[in-house]
């Protein structure tokens, strides 16, 4: 059977043969060698087909499918600085204090970049976190400085903190850096505004109305010229610039509102007159009634607005944001099932509905002054919720609605454990437990917030600080040490050098804390903050007249917890103790080598 002989090549087809295995073991080594440079080719490819799209749904306010798209783009290649970048604008955008984190992600994957530095300024200053403005504008390298981005940052940094002269300064360097730049002359002219020598004021408001003619001005110099009239209470010109932006094409409900608040708080006009003329104009779109009928909450109305919503389209009246808005009247009416209703539906966000239903519950049992059913169950409400930032932020406004002030504690500790960048949770508990002069407690927030972040500059510096307080003891330790390495960090920052001079004060080694003393301004020693902690220096180096020049600030700090009330007492008892005969932490503590009793700084402190 011919098909099972065997086929006897010729010198040719062995020949190739012999080629095209070469050829194909060539084609396989290289699609080896090649295969994870496509890949990387293919991963980059789709990294910026997703990138740009979630930047078109982000200018187009569509924010969901701009954070599908983004999260194609970190699965392609995570931690890439610019999907990190877009997703910090995304998170502003929706008014998250998550893209916090995010820009400082990017700034250290950047630390040369003056946009990124700038941004996180920005950020903070977007979310009301002035000390975390203040931590960037700090970190910012001084070689980026003079950049017109970290320039129009620090601009924004010395408005935010009515810091006038600073920002005057800001203006006149970013004027050399971009002369042609109408917006920061609109800006700067805004400024001069406020300034109280009338020449100075009246000039620039001459410019303003110029500079206002212009079509893309006109609004905005308007708006601005409005708030300028009402702080000064100048109540005519406030109605007539109010009267007039409502005219220009693009004003808004709220322009609307405003001219609305001086007929009713100044003019004293009839709210049933302002309602009749403004609720048709209201109805058209859901932005404006939402934003109507929360001016008409705010202004002790909400039946009246109530009554309204439920009279509006069904088109109109089922859109989110009503949703919302009937949630803050049910609240002002006490309507606790309908709120209930609506918060399940979704009005607060995405809850989980358990958590809503356990915390509506435990109101019930409240009322019943079952006094451990309902932190049981609220305590449960928190476990269902810990990883919704929404479902702890709707916890936190009902405990607040219902005057819980328990349970509101406990909420805010849950957000700060869960989600310690929500840096309005930890503000709030730090100035309740300040207020009530409660250390311990100050000490385990800030104990909670080094676990989760231990490179904020604040939080280490408060951290160490009340470390300092509350263990009073003459070894190295690690709040001491870190008091140490914030100083070098930055040794003109006067609450660095303070706290460090404190440490060394504790250490026995108060004459190296002199030494630090004596590089800060005189000005730096002065405020009155700092007494409590100069008094104890000073004491302790036996200096009975600059201890009585802090000692004298006391009687007007109200404001002082009980341990740095008690350095006063401290420093006064020093300066009269016994001399020592050796002292077990003389060294010097910029030794390398530290003695047995005590841990000196492991760093060289003073070079």
């Amino acid at each position: 059977m011919h098909i099972l002989q065997s086929r006897k090549l010729t010198p040719r087809q062995f020949w190739l043969r012999i080629i095209a295995a070469g050829v194909l073991v060539l084609i396989i080594a290289g699609a080896w060698i090649v295969s994870p440079r496509l890949m990387q080719h293919y991963k980059v490819a789709k990294q910026q087909r997703a990138l740009t799209q979630a930047k078109e749904f982000l200018a187009q306010k569509d924010y969901n499918n701009s954070q599908l798209a983004l999260k194609v783009a970190f699965e392609a290649i995570p931690g890439d600085p610019q999907t990190i970048r877009v997703a910090a604008e995304l998170l502003e955008a929706v008014g998250s204090p998550a893209a916090m984190p995010l820009r400082r992600r990017a700034v250290a994957a950047n630390p040369d970049s003056p946009e990124d530095h700038a941004a996180l300024i920005k950020c903070a200053l977007r979310f009301g976190d002035i000390n975390a403005a203040r931590d960037a504008v700090a970190a910012v390298p001084e070689k980026l400085a003079g950049t017109p981005a970290i320039l129009k940052a620090g601009l924004a940094f010395a408005m935010a903190t009515n810091n006038a002269p600073v920002a005057d300064a800001f203006f006149d360097r970013l004027q050399i850096a971009e002369p042609d730049n109408e917006n920061l002359e609109i800006m700067h002219n805004l400024l001069l505004l406020r300034s109280p020598r009338a020449h100075i004021a009246s000039g620039a408001r001459a410019k303003l109305d110029e500079l206002a003619l212009i079509p893309r001005n006109t609004l905005f110099i308007q708006r601005e010229l409005l708030r300028t009239a009402l702080l000064r209470k100048a109540y005519p010109e406030a109605s007539k610039l109010a009267s007039t932006i409502i005219a220009t094409p693009g004003a808004t409900m709220d322009d609307r509102l405003n001219l609305a608040n001086i007929h009713l708080n100044i003019d004293h006009e009839p709210f049933d007159r302002i309602f009749t003329e403004l609720a048709p104009l209201a109805a058209k779109t859901p932005e404006d009634t939402a934003v109507f009928a929360r001016w008409m909450l705010v202004i002790g109305q909400p039946a009246k607005a109530k009554s309204w919503l439920d009279t509006l389209s069904s088109t109109v009246g089922s859109d989110p944001r009503i949703n919302t808005v009937r949630a803050d009247l049910a609240v002002a009416l006490e309507a606790w099932d309908e709120l209930a209703t609506l918060i399940e539906a979704g009005a607060w966000g995405a809850i989980p509905k358990d958590s809503v239903r356990l915390a509506f519950t435990a109101r019930l049992v409240a009322q019943s002054n079952n006094a451990q059913l309902r932190p049981q169950l609220w305590e449960e409400a928190l476990r269902v919720s810990s990883k919704s930032k929404t479902g702890l932020n709707a916890l936190y406004r009902l405990s607040g609605v219902w005057n819980w002030s328990d349970q509101l504690e406990g909420t805010l500790w849950a957000i700060v454990q869960n989600f310690p960048d929500e840096a309005w949770a930890h503000e709030t508990l730090f100035s309740a437990y300040r207020k009530n002069r409660n250390t311990d407690k100050i000490r385990d927030l800030m104990n909670t917030l080094m676990e989760r972040d231990n490179t904020t500059p604040r939080y280490k510096y408060d951290w160490a600080l009340l470390s300092l307080l509350t263990q009073k003891r003459t070894t190295w330790t690690p709040a001491k040490q870190a008091m140490h390495d914030l100083y070098q960090s930055d040794t003109s920052n006067g609450y660095y050098a303070v706290g460090y001079a404190f440490a060394l004060a504790q250490s026995d080694m108060e004459t190296k804390g002199m030494e630090i003393l004596a590089t800060l301004p005189p000005g730096e020693l002065t405020a009155p903050s700092r007494a409590p902690y100069l008094a104890f220096i000073y004491g302790m180096n036996r200096l009975p007249e600059r201890f009585e020049e802090a000692a004298a600030l006391q009687p007007g700090l109200t404001d002082l917890m009980p341990e740095e009330r008690e350095l006063f007492s401290l420093g006064r008892t020093a300066l009269t103790r016994p001399e020592p005969k050796k002292k077990a932490a003389a060294k010097p503590a910029d030794t390398t080598e530290p003695e047995p009793a005590v841990e000196t700084p492991a760093e060289t402190a003073h070079d």
